[in-house]
């Protein structure tokens, strides 16, 4: 926005030399638009390096940006060109035929300006939007790529509950059989020490934790108790 401003600034600032000079051909008068229009240019000059700068990642991108280039470089050299009309408008100060003449180059000059301005202005928007429609694009597929991450997120966060309900189930019916098994083992082996029943069965417990400890306890002391 301050490069395509200062663009209007310093055409205003062309337009007030001209109206300078045949309303009030003052040389105090005219450096001073002389001036303004130096300072609006570094301006101009210090956006734009500032807008070069700027790194493209596309071709497309590169290939736009060369033609803008070339589009401010026309315009620059033609406030060159009328920049050197106002510095000899001025050094002629006293001399009304030479002032006339260079200062009807710098009107003539300035239907060229507009033209070179306008293009550059042009070219100028189209790299803006093509700029924004990257970086909208670069945004919209970042968001995409967080929403596809979290997506992954919630199905490994499912799958990990999932797994480990099936553990859980798992172990609470191995943990419930074993304790079903000692359960029996040890109600058949009482039955028998009451005479209840003539023989006691063995705990069918293999394992190697406690439940595989206590089936082993029990299983001696029938097998003890069986024998004696």
């Amino acid at each position: 926005a301050d490069l395509d401003g200062e663009r209007m600034a310093i055409r205003s600032i062309v337009y007030e030399f001209v109206a300078v000079y045949f309303n009030n051909d003052n040389k105090e008068n005219l450096q001073r638009v002389q001036k303004a229009k130096l300072d609006t240019w570094n301006r101009i000059q210090k956006h734009w390096d500032f807008f070069k700068s700027t790194p493209r990642k596309t071709e497309a991108g590169k290939k736009a940006f060369t033609g803008l280039e070339e589009a401010f470089n026309l315009w620059k050299n033609v406030h060159i060109k009328l920049d050197d009309y106002i510095a000899k408008t001025i050094e002629n100060s006293g001399n009304k035929t030479e002032q006339d003449k260079y200062v009807n180059e710098y009107i003539k000059e300035i239907a060229t300006l507009v033209k070179v301005s306008d293009n550059f202005s042009k070219l100028l928007v189209e790299q803006r939007e093509r700029t924004f429609n990257f970086s909208k694009k670069m945004i919209d597929e970042s968001a995409q790529s967080a929403n596809n991450s979290i997506y992954t997120i919630i199905v490994v966060i499912l799958i990990i509950a999932i797994a480990g309900l099936i553990f859980v189930f798992i172990t609470i019916s191995l943990i419930t059989n074993s304790l079903n098994k000692i359960k029996e083992g040890t109600l058949s082996f009482f039955d028998f020490l009451n005479h209840k029943t003539s023989s006691s069965s063995l705990i069918d417990i293999s394992s190697k934790d406690e439940f595989g400890e206590i089936a082993a306890v029990v299983n001696l002391n029938i097998k003890n108790t069986s024998n004696s």
